[in-house]
């Protein structure tokens, strides 16, 4: 028996107790795939599966599959850091640790106030969801990459500086707002850097409305597309305070 054999039986084990059967098939998926990013080792898949646990163990909006994209893009950062815009309870702020600790180790900045607010999706979130976002930081093996901003994202980009490799939006998915968190951060974003936006294939969302803008302008081109999730890069090098001449 060879040792992805051995991995997938560990993993079969591990999300046997899952109730949907869909569901228990493509955790089973993700565990192969993480089993590769350890590099085919024991104590790689171990390391990985663990935290891909926790990561969907936390309340969140973000699918398996999304949030396997995001490890995958955290860990190709190979300049800049990792910057997360709306973090709700730590699941896509533990998939992109989890990502950038198989690659360079970007560390991860998660920009969310934690404040009272009630999204255009009719989602409430509010102070308790800091204490679940630091409880499941806590538990993960990943604190160390984890660096929580709680403030807004305006107020935060004020006082940033540092170039960006990979920029997760996730906020506020108005139109206004989302746009407001593009403009603010993307000048940040180094050339090879990637952007990524949440809810984006939901017409009528702000997420999908700026897309289609922002590739009518020429600038950025599309990477990928996963569920929900829209991955784009710029044609050129961007010029701003954080962007690579």
């Amino acid at each position: 028996m060879n040792a992805l054999t051995n991995l997938t039986r560990i993993a079969s084990r591990s999300i046997r107790r899952l109730g949907d059967a869909a569901f228990r098939a493509r955790l089973l998926d993700m565990h192969r795939a993480l089993a590769t990013m350890g590099g085919g080792t024991l104590r790689g898949y171990l390391g990985a599966s663990r935290n891909l646990s926790r990561a969907i163990a936390a309340d969140g909006m973000i699918h398996p599959d999304e949030c396997l994209l995001l490890m995958r893009l955290a860990s190709q950062v190979r300049e800049g850091v990792i910057v997360e815009i709306g973090s709700y309870r730590g699941r896509s702020t533990i998939a992109l640790a989890m990502g950038s600790s198989r690659g360079q180790a970007a560390p991860v900045y998660a920009i969310e106030p934690h404040e009272n607010f009630t999204g255009v999706l009719g989602w409430r979130f509010g102070p308790d969801d800091k204490a679940a976002f630091q409880r499941n930081i806590a538990h993960s093996t990943l604190s160390r990459l984890i660096h929580l901003i709680s403030d807004t994202s305006e107020a935060a980009a004020q006082s940033w500086s540092s170039q960006i490799g990979l920029l997760w939006i996730d906020g506020d998915h108005r139109y206004e707002a989302v746009k407001k968190d593009f403009e603010l951060w993307s000048p940040f974003l180094h050339a090879d850097g990637r952007i990524a936006f949440d809810d984006s294939t939901v017409e009528g969302l702000g997420p999908h409305t700026l897309i289609e803008e922002i590739l009518c302008r020429g600038s950025f081109t599309t990477v990928q597309t996963v569920g929900k999730v829209t991955v784009l890069e710029p044609r050129r090098a961007l010029v701003g305070p954080g962007a690579s001449a």
